[in-house]
């Protein structure tokens, strides 16, 4: 996984949010693996999200909607990460895998917690991979997917570690940005999210 300490530049203080993550814009799709009226599959289709990425969004759509209606389906296994025709892995493709691999956890049964000490070099990657300015304009456009992200990381991050505060941060910055028209599904994703969380650390049946 090579180094997975984030580059912070003191260690107690997360680094700085990029100045231009979702600025003022009314095309926002807010759908993502915790809310959305149509399958991610088509939602996505002709996006920034590479094929690969889009499979583990769905699958993770799937599993979401198995939550919400206690069915139970079984195990995932996310494909492992891996180049497609050639092509260098992309860094969004990376982040997208980063929090399938935990978010499915919670799904299995038994279910890995999100708080897991398994889960924290993978949030700790995580973190330091949306530290790049790379995908400023992805995460704008998609808010939706970009919460799923910063709620699957502060999960798996201790409440007082660097990671965690920089995920709420960015969290926050987003939820500034809610009020332009999708405050609904925010707190929709953010419900869904609580019972997952809940459940697989074995507060909910």
């Amino acid at each position: 996984m090579g180094n997975t300490t984030p580059r912070f530049s003191q260690a107690a203080a997360p680094a700085s949010i990029p100045s231009n993550i979702l600025g003022i814009r009314l095309n926002r799709i807010s759908d993502s693996p915790l809310c959305s009226t149509r399958r991610l599959e088509n939602a996505l289709r002709g996006s920034a999200f590479c094929l690969k990425s889009i499979q583990s969004l769905q699958h993770m759509q799937d599993l979401t909607a198995g939550h919400q209606t206690r069915s139970t389906s079984p195990k995932y296994t996310l494909p492992p990460l891996s180049a497609t025709n050639n092509k260098p892995i992309t860094l969004l493709h990376r982040i997208i895998h980063l929090t399938a691999t935990i978010f499915a956890g919670a799904k299995h049964t038994p279910p890995t917690p999100f708080s897991s000490s398994l889960n924290l070099p993978i949030a700790q990657e995580l973190c330091q991979a949306l530290e790049s300015p790379a995908n400023d304009a992805t995460w704008d456009a998609f808010p939706g997917i970009f919460v799923w992200i910063l709620l699957t990381g502060a999960a798996a991050s201790p409440d007082t570690s660097p990671e965690h505060s920089y995920f709420v941060s960015l969290l926050m910055k987003v939820g500034l940005g809610a009020g332009y028209g999708w405050f609904d599904e925010l707190s929709r994703a953010m419900e869904v999210f609580t019972g997952i969380k809940r459940r697989a650390e074995g507060l909910l049946t």
